[in-house]
């Protein structure tokens, strides 16, 4: 990822190794309305174009979605879902990319994936079900994902235990599916967690971004 900062570093075999140092303006991009985990997916992914997507709770086609600048600004395609009919119509006369109308508990992605010739490897996964459908759906909707089949580079996912307390134990069921797993929690916010597959190279970790403003207050 291109960062505005980095610093050098030797090791133990005394090769110097460029390092970047993590800023909260390295995620800063155009938009202003831009959802930070729509930059973060973006950023994360080495400022990816044409990148590939799963979105889970899509909501409105464009405020607060988190794929409609990866798709319009950056030409990646993807499948988003989402459970009420009147968002998914509004959703497809407004995207290119598709929406389906179907409860992400229960969906076959297996099949979806493989029909539609998904790749093993999708750049990101964004989970944002309305705990008012299912008080577990972010949980569920994960659990129902063939995710020893498919490998996600970025995943944002909501648990919302900063504003429902009780939503704690099921945030620890996610962090704990997806590190056995093999991810890497990289950033901690009240309402929604960061994770990657892939080891980010980085000085100064995700610390600073974990308790960033912008972050805390999603």
């Amino acid at each position: 990822m291109k960062t505005k900062n980095q610093t050098k570093v030797i090791d133990y075999k005394n090769q110097e190794h460029i390092i970047p140092i993590w800023s909260i303006e390295d995620f800063y991009l155009d938009e202003p309305d831009m959802p930070i985990q729509t930059s973060l997916a973006y950023k994360l992914n080495n400022d990816l174009n044409n990148g590939c997507y799963i979105e889970i709770g899509a909501g409105h086609y464009k405020k607060q979605n988190n794929t409609y600048y990866l798709e319009n600004k950056y030409n990646w395609t993807g499948i988003s879902i989402d459970i009420e009919q009147p968002m998914v119509d509004i959703f497809n006369n407004n995207r290119k990319n598709k929406c389906i109308q179907a409860d992400a508990i229960t969906f076959n992605w297996e099949q979806y994936l493989l029909e539609n010739n998904f790749p093993k490897k999708i750049d990101f996964l964004s989970i944002d079900v309305d705990f008012h459908s299912h008080p577990h759906a972010n949980l569920l909707a994960l659990l129902n994902l063939p995710l020893t089949k498919y490998q996600f580079n970025i995943i944002s996912i909501e648990h919302g235990s900063g504003i429902f307390y009780e939503q704690k134990k099921l945030r620890d069921m996610q962090r704990d599916i997806l590190s056995t797993l093999g991810y890497s929690l990289l950033i901690r916010g009240t309402s929604d967690d960061i994770w990657s597959y892939e080891k980010i190279n980085t000085h100064n970790g995700f610390d600073q971004l974990s308790g960033a403003k912008w972050w805390t207050n999603l």
